[in-house]
């Protein structure tokens, strides 16, 4: 089979699987039915979307079949997440000055009363504890005793250093209620406690894997955030400046916000989560819907001077449908192809992008379809200002 009769069987293929005319004045006639139908729609997942949840704990970076992978996961499985963290601050007195064991205590019983905090292990609850008991020593607030406490006691290095200028306290969260933005919140009103008690050294150190993933969180949410706003700020710019019209602009953000909340609205009912590869997926997203926007508007504009609003729509589908449709296939089916990534993150990825390119380029049809006719009439204004700038 040459290339010629390969060639001509793909466009045959492509106009019985795409008949644009009628899908052209199906989209016009039925405008307000369709419109009405994607409000509804956007509507029902604003729930969905709203619970999409942010994973944190940047283990969709390796990939499943790994070693490491496996650790982690049997692991928690035996033992639960690692939900401790370290707080640290210098210290002057002496550690036999009875003003550092009130400190400490004080510290203790402002972090326990903190909701989500299920238990704070520091200097006081090691005197206290079965294991100093069980030594028969009795004094512990002496600098002699505490080093030579150190290769006894489990984790004692962690509380206070050898030169024993530095006291430490170890929370343990309720990870499942404290955790992103609200762990961020909680460790300020943390340092603030231990701050006020050791005026001293007012700044307070934190450590541990649950600061490590709200941190790593709040990066991928800005992220996500940054990047979108971005891309919708300036799509929306173009299209203004290029068609001289703030329709153009409006329907580029209608068509990027209705994409994008579509996209979380299935990842929300999916449980698919936000990281830093689905949270940059938006932007491609946002450049297809974009695109095709442009596409549609610059050929109306173009058919509008010679024909009725609704013939020049539905040529201008004819024209541009199967084209933009074949674009976004190939781009859909091009990062579909992600999946097969041994990455988790990268697989996440690819569904999300090839969904969101789809979603974008059916609403951008719909949007455009009810505004074009009813907010973009012809003016020989904006063609000439066109030409003129290219």
């Amino acid at each position: 089979m040459g290339p010629g009769i390969k060639n001509r069987f793909l466009s045959v293929f492509v106009s019985n699987l795409l008949p644009s005319k009628q899908i052209a004045k199906g989209l016009v006639h039925n405008s307000k039915i369709l419109m009405a139908g994607m409000i509804l729609a956007t509507l029902l997942l604003i729930m969905p979307a709203s619970q999409v949840r942010i994973d944190p704990s940047g283990f969709s970076f390796n990939t499943g079949d790994s070693k490491g992978y496996k650790d982690y996961f049997a692991f928690v499985e035996s033992f639960g997440t690692d939900d401790y963290i370290l707080l640290a601050v210098k210290n002057d007195l002496k550690i036999s000055d009875p003003k550092l064991k009130k400190r400490i205590h004080i510290v203790n019983k402002e972090l326990t009363a903190i909701e989500s905090i299920l238990k704070v292990i520091d200097l006081g609850t090691i005197e206290s504890s079965d294991i100093f008991k069980f030594m028969g020593t009795t004094h512990f607030w002496d600098e002699k005793i505490i080093t030579n406490l150190y290769p006894v006691i489990p984790g004692l290095s962690r509380l206070i250093s050898s030169d024993m200028k530095t006291i430490a306290f170890i929370v343990k969260i309720d990870n499942e209620k404290l955790n992103g933005f609200q762990l961020e919140t909680q460790l300020k009103k943390m340092k603030q406690i231990i701050a006020m008690v050791f005026p001293e050294y007012p700044h307070c150190y934190a450590a541990g894997i649950p600061v490590l993933r709200a941190a790593f969180e709040r990066h991928n949410l800005v992220s996500a955030l940054v990047f979108g706003f971005l891309g919708l700020l300036f799509g929306t710019l173009l299209a203004f400046y290029i068609f001289k019209t703030l329709w153009a602009g409006i329907m580029v953000m209608l068509t990027s916000f209705g994409s994008i909340l579509w996209t979380l609205g299935i990842m929300g009912s999916f449980d698919l989560a936000l990281n830093l590869a689905t949270g940059l997926s938006f932007g491609f997203i946002l450049v297809v819907s974009t695109t095709t926007v442009f596409h549609i508007i610059s050929k109306y504009i173009q058919l509008l001077k010679h024909n009725s609003k609704d013939k020049a729509l539905i040529k201008t589908f004819e024209i541009v449908l199967r084209p933009c449709f074949m674009c976004a296939l190939t781009t859909s089916a091009g990062f579909l192809s992600l999946t097969i990534s041994p990455v988790k993150m990268v697989q996440q990825a690819g569904i999300i992008i090839s969904i969101g390119v789809i979603l974008g380029f059916l609403l951008t049809l719909i949007i455009t379809s009810f505004v074009l006719p009813r907010f973009i009439l012809f003016n020989e204004s904006i063609i000439h200002k066109t030409k003129k700038d290219f």
